[in-house]
C-alpha cells in the first residue's frame, strides 16, 4: 500500500513551485496524484494578491488533475475551540484567505492590544495559527499510518530543513523537493514567472513583522493599501498600550508608510481611527526583569475619539500629571517605571480605539497592592 503524500501548501513562491511542477511535469514526482493531499492553514489576513495568483494559476491545475485540497483555520482563541474546515474538495475554486470569519489572527492581536512578536526570529503566531491547525488535520488524516510530509523549504534554507527534520517521528517522513532539485528562491521565482507569465508574490500576513518596512513590502502596500492600513491600525492600538511595541523591532510601520507617501493607505487608516468607538484605558505593569512584566488592562469607559482624548487630559490635571502627546497617542503616567530598576511598577491612562478587552490575572490586583505598599 502506497503512503499518503501530504504537501503543506503555504501559497507562496516555494510551495507553489513544488505543486505546479508536480502537476505540469509528472516526471518530477514519484507518486500518483491519488495519494496526494494538499493542506493549507488560513490565518485570515493574507494579501489578496496571493488569492488572485492561486485561483488564476494553481487551482485550474488542481481541478484538472483532481487533487484534493483541504483548507483549515483555528476554531477560536483556545486550542479547545479546535479546527474549522473551510473547504475539502477535489475541485477547488476558492482560496479562503479570509479564514475563520469569527476569529482570525488580527482579531487576536487587536483584542490583546499587541502585534506579532519578532524578537529572536520568534514565530509564535505561525506555530499557533498554522502549526496547530495543520498538525491537527494531519493527525486526523493519517492517524498512526506512515506518511510522506512535503515541505516547501528551498535549497537556500538548509537551516530550516535541519530544524524540521528534528520533528520527524516514527510515522512522518519529511521531504524537501526543492532541495532535491537544487532550486533556491530565485530559481523558484524565475520558474513560476516563466510558467505563468507574471511574478509570484510572497505569501505573508499584511502585518508581518519580518517584512520590516523593506522596499518590496512598501511596494506591495502601494498596490494593496488596505493591507497597510490594517497594519498601521494594529500598531496604533499596540503602541497606545505600550509605546515600545511597534510592529517592526526598531521602527514603526506607520512611519514607514507615511514616509513612502502612500496617501491612500494613510487615508484609509485615518478614516478608521475617526469612525471607531474609542475608550480610556488604565494600563498597569509589574516588571520583574527587563522585558518581563505582568499586565492588566482595564477599559474605564468608551465614547468618541475626541471625548476620550479630552477625558485623558482632564484626568491628567486631576492627578497632577503631565500629558504625553506625541501627535499619535495621548496618555499620562500615574507611575513612571524607573530605568534599570527591578522590580518596578508602571501605570498610565490612555485614549485608544475600543478594541482591546479587559486583560489581567485574577491575582493581579492583590500583587499590585502589595507592590505599591512595599
Amino acid at each position: 500500500m502506497s503512503k499518503k503524500v501530504i504537501l503543506s501548501f503555504g501559497m507562496g513562491v516555494d510551495s507553489s513551485a513544488i505543486l505546479a511542477r508536480w502537476l505540469l511535469e509528472p516526471e518530477s514526482r514519484d507518486f500518483d496524484l491519488s495519494d496526494l493531499t494538499v493542506i493549507t492553514a488560513q490565518v485570515g489576513n493574507e494579501f489578496p494578491r496571493t488569492k488572485a495568483l492561486v485561483e488564476a494559476h494553481i487551482l485550474p491545475l488542481m481541478r484538472e488533475n483532481g487533487v484534493r485540497w483541504i483548507q483549515v483555520a483555528r476554531g477560536g482563541p483556545s486550542r479547545y475551540d479546535g479546527v474549522l474546515t473551510l473547504s475539502d474538495t477535489h475541485e477547488p475554486y476558492e482560496c479562503h484567505i479570509s479564514g475563520n470569519p469569527k476569529w482570525k489572527l488580527s482579531d487576536e492581536m487587536l483584542a490583546a492590544g499587541t502585534v506579532p512578536q519578532s524578537a529572536k526570529n520568534n514565530r509564535r503566531c505561525s506555530l499557533k495559527w498554522k502549526g496547530f491547525p495543520l498538525d491537527s488535520l494531519i493527525d486526523e488524516l493519517v492517524g498512526d499510518e506512515s506518511f510522506r510530509h512535503v515541505m516547501g523549504f528551498n535549497a537556500d534554507e538548509m537551516f530550516r530543513v535541519e530544524r524540521d527534520q528534528s520533528y520527524s517521528g516514527e510515522n512522518r517522513s519529511s521531504e524537501y523537493p526543492l532541495v532535491d532539485w537544487g532550486w533556491g528562491r530565485k530559481k523558484c521565482e524565475d520558474w513560476l514567472e516563466e510558467t505563468f507569465g507574471e511574478p509570484w508574490a510572497k505569501s505573508c500576513c499584511t502585518f508581518c513583522p519580518f517584512s520590516n518596512g523593506k522596499d518590496d513590502c512598501m511596494a506591495r502596500y502601494r498596490e494593496e493599501p488596505e493591507g497597510a492600513a490594517e497594519a498601521m491600525f494594529m500598531e496604533r492600538v499596540s503602541v497606545s498600550l505600550n509605546p515600545r511595541m511597534t510592529l517592526y523591532s526598531s521602527k514603526s510601520v506607520e512611519d514607514c508608510v507615511r514616509k513612502d507617501g502612500n496617501e491612500e493607505a494613510v487615508r484609509s487608516f485615518e478614516d478608521r481611527l475617526a469612525t471607531e468607538t474609542w475608550a480610556v484605558y488604565r494600563v498597569r505593569r509589574m516588571y520583574s526583569k527587563p522585558g518581563k512584566a505582568q499586565r492588566k488592562v482595564e477599559m474605564v469607559y468608551n465614547s468618541s475619539r475626541g471625548y476620550c482624548v479630552k477625558a485623558v487630559k482632564d484626568m491628567a490635571v486631576e492627578h497632577g500629571a503631565d500629558v504625553v502627546d506625541d501627535g499619535k497617542v495621548v496618555r499620562f503616567y500615574v507611575r513612571v517605571r524607573p530605568k534599570d530598576v527591578y522590580p518596578a511598577l508602571e501605570e498610565m491612562y490612555v485614549a485608544a480605539p475600543a478594541v482591546v478587552g479587559n486583560k489581567g490575572s485574577k491575582k493581579f490586583d492583590g500583587k499590585w497592592a502589595d507592590a505599591v505598599a512595599a
